[in-house]
């Protein structure tokens, strides 16, 4: 069935509603900022036990409870988070360490507050280390692709962690994995807060598990790199690298990068695509086309960067050695580049505290807003001067010396940051923070179905993704009222994302008065669903079916058929085609319509034009079959099905208004 437009709801007459359904978009912002959080660390033991920590700053004062394991902890805290401040929670070492290969561990950590906050992990050694940017338990989702850097010390690493209970992860390995050959698919089932660690079979270039898929059946969270690597491969000494992944419902089309500090040189990159057919351009020229899974790396570039590609793909900086040319201090790290749809205007970032000499912000800017000095570091613009264009783009980057502690950064448009940390021989690189919405539909086009009926002052709906009809459905992920709603009280029922339906129920705050607003469901692609909600206090029901008017067949030019539909009180909500013989069905100018697809009247009028189109101007057979549903849930099946007509004819059949079970037949 192709639907263009979903919408059942049956309602009394205190609602006035009119569905339709928006392009992928949501009503929940999804960003690194959360109050709950599940991560991990991956094995990080070149000079003995790690020292493993959370960072944590908050732009509001909250109490953050850090626990170890997730499942019967042994560690157990809570600090003060305070805005402007740093608050550092040292981890037991076996959170990296007490891993096994192929196996399903409790090793994860869990964070969370009563108020939002934002969470960095630390794994550091002398001379090996890296940080990533947490992120939230509602900015997870259900695919994922490995990214590291071949490891000639050590093997690559991941570790697959869940959020809710039943969660199927299957794992398609793209190089052998200890346990598990290569480009075999398997599944293993996890509970709320354990995790599966996957580790390459064994180190070197023909061991990266970078393009390893990752699917599950609930959202999960995956950190990846490697247990200790050298960039490039003909640099001295390895280290330690690492980034909690971003799931590809979150990728983009478009990534851009600013040169490291302390390497002039340069930095390698890594392209990932999560499309077959993917052409990737840099600066403006192509440099090849890839498949979902398949990356490609570039040599060491210095300056600015601006990746864009025909499919969503996925940019990694990685720093190199300090041996490698124009390297001053530092050592491999490695940072994912958020893509520029996911940009945000404002960012509250702190740096890695202990064993850095040196921190750094990259800031990756309009051009516009650097030129006019509106680009704020710690409330204080940064000169135009200190940014530079980046080819190709209208963006311009400016790297910035900070103190350690936390910073902000601020523009009229969105603009991205990552951050970096030096000392001799280590360092660390991680984005300081990004939006995560759903803006990769990939396979999961078809968006949600809202439906509600209005009883006794209480509107009861169910948002359902129609996991059943199509496999790659992805399941309800978040049901909220959009922005604008005013009055409504929304009590959505225990669900987990990924559930095929939901209920939930809306009520006035204050029962006096008049309520109005919508409610946005979105399932794991980003595809929404948005039912318009209005409930007046002592409205008296609409008992009364809207009415089919005369069917006319006009069957010269192109030919036509068309009827009047109309409903004073609760006007047109929706119509459904069910059967269009030799006909495209359009609605008061919208269309085309094809058998099954149902189209939402934006605003419910109370009269619309209902009118089908004939493909074949030589065929005189036509027919048409539509329900027409009223704001307040009622329906009405307008016929006739069937009309056959000499060139000659110009016909109107009078048919009784609707319900009517009969299927008329008009033969002439």
């Amino acid at each position: 069935m192709n639907t263009r437009h979903s919408f059942c709801a049956s309602v009394a007459a205190a609602l006035l509603l009119a569905a339709a359904l928006a392009p992928a978009a949501t009503a929940q912002i999804i960003d690194n900022k959360g109050t709950d959080f599940i991560t991990t660390l991956n094995p990080n033991p070149i000079d003995g036990p790690p020292i493993v920590e959370v960072h944590l700053t908050a732009s509001v004062a909250t109490n953050v409870t850090v626990q170890y394991p997730v499942n019967a902890p042994t560690f157990n805290t809570t600090v003060a988070v305070n805005p402007g401040t740093i608050t550092v929670v040292a981890l037991p070492a076996a959170s990296s360490t007490a891993w096994t290969a192929n196996a399903v561990g409790n090793n994860a950590v869990r964070l969370f507050a009563p108020t939002e906050f934002v969470a960095y992990t630390v794994n550091r050694q002398t001379f090996t280390s890296d940080a990533g940017l947490a992120l939230p338990i509602d900015a997870f989702n259900t695919e994922y692709i490995v990214a590291t850097y071949a490891g000639v010390n050590g093997p690559d690493q991941f570790t697959v962690v869940a959020a809710f209970d039943n969660t199927n992860v299957t794992v398609t390995p793209k190089t052998a994995l200890t346990g598990r050959p290569a480009g075999v698919p398997f599944t293993v089932t996890l509970n709320r807060g354990q995790a599966y660690f996957g580790q390459a079979a064994s180190s070197g270039p023909a061991n990266d598990l970078t393009g390893t898929l990752v699917e599950a059946t609930r959202p999960v969270g995956m950190t990846n790199g490697s247990f200790c690597t050298n960039i490039p491969a003909t640099a001295f000494a390895c280290d330690h690298i690492y980034e909690v992944a971003q799931p590809t419902v979150s990728w983009g089309t478009e990534a851009l990068a600013a040169p490291l500090p302390d390497r002039p040189g340069g930095s390698v990159y890594r392209v990932l695509s999560g499309a077959n057919g993917t052409t990737v351009s840099r600066n403006g020229a192509a440099i090849g086309t890839i498949n979902k899974g398949q990356f490609i790396e570039t040599a060491v570039l210095p300056g600015g960067q601006f990746f864009t590609a025909t499919g969503p793909i996925f940019v990694l900086q990685y720093m190199t050695g300090v041996s490698s040319p124009g390297a001053t201090t530092g050592d491999p790290a490695m940072g994912n580049m958020a893509p520029s749809a996911q940009y945000q205007n404002a960012y509250t970032f702190s740096t890695i505290s202990g064993a850095f000499s040196q921190h750094f912000v990259s800031v990756i800017a309009a051009t516009a807003d650097a030129a006019a000095g509106l680009v704020l570091l710690d409330a204080v613009a940064i000169p135009a001067g200190s940014f530079t264009p980046i080819a190709g783009s209208s963006f311009s980057y400016a790297v910035r010396s900070i103190p350690s502690g936390t910073h902000t950064t601020s523009s009229p448009n969105p603009h991205g940051i990552t951050v970096e940390g030096y000392n001799s021989a280590n360092s660390y690189l991680y984005p300081g923070g990004a939006l995560f919405q759903f803006i990769n539909q990939a396979d999961d086009t078809t968006p949600p179905v809202c439906t509600g009926t209005l009883t006794a002052g209480t509107f009861s709906g169910t948002a359902t993704d129609l996991i059943a009809a199509d496999p790659d459905n992805t399941g309800i992920f978040f049901v909220v009222l959009a922005p604008g709603s005013t009055n409504l009280t929304l009590n959505v029922a225990p669900f987990t994302p990924g559930d095929g339906s939901v209920a939930y129920a809306v009520t006035l705050t204050n029962p006096l008065l008049n309520g109005a607003g919508t409610v946005v469901a979105t399932d794991g692609a980003g595809n929404t669903c948005r039912l318009p909600v209005s409930i007046v206090v002592g409205a008296q029901p609409d008992t009364t079916p809207p009415v089919c008017g005369p069917i006319a067949f006009d069957m010269s030019g192109p030919g036509v058929v068309f009827s009047t539909i109309s409903d004073p009180q609760s006007g047109i909500a929706s119509v459904t085609f069910t059967i269009l013989r030799n006909l495209v069905g359009s609605v008061s100018g919208a269309g085309p319509f094809a058998v099954g697809d149902t189209y939402v009247v934006p605003g419910t009028p109370p009269t619309i034009d209902l009118r089908g189109t004939r493909i074949n101007t030589g065929i005189r057979r036509a027919g048409l079959l539509a329900t027409i549903t009223n704001g307040a849930g009622l329906s009405s099946v307008c016929d006739p099905v069937i009309a056959e007509l000499d060139a000659a004819s110009d016909v109107t059949a009078l048919l009784a208004p609707s319900p009517n079970p009969m299927r008329a037949q008009a033969r002439i």
